[in-house]
């Protein structure tokens, strides 16, 4: 009995394991994934520093 026990509780941790690591996946891209303004302002700023560079944007 103390052997099913065990492997039970051996179970248990391995699904809680499972589901902490697949929410801190989720979590993780969800911090990864940047909103369409953050795009943009990104794309704004790099635009304005390859113009102080002398570089122009191509299209």
């Amino acid at each position: 009995m103390a052997r099913f026990t065990e492997k039970l509780e051996l179970l248990d941790r391995s699904d809680r394991y499972k589901r902490i690591d697949k929410l801190h996946t989720q979590i993780t891209q969800a911090q990864n994934t940047l909103t369409y303004e953050q795009v943009k302002r990104r794309e704004t700023e790099i635009t304005f520093e390859l113009g102080e560079l002398g570089l122009k944007k191509t299209d």
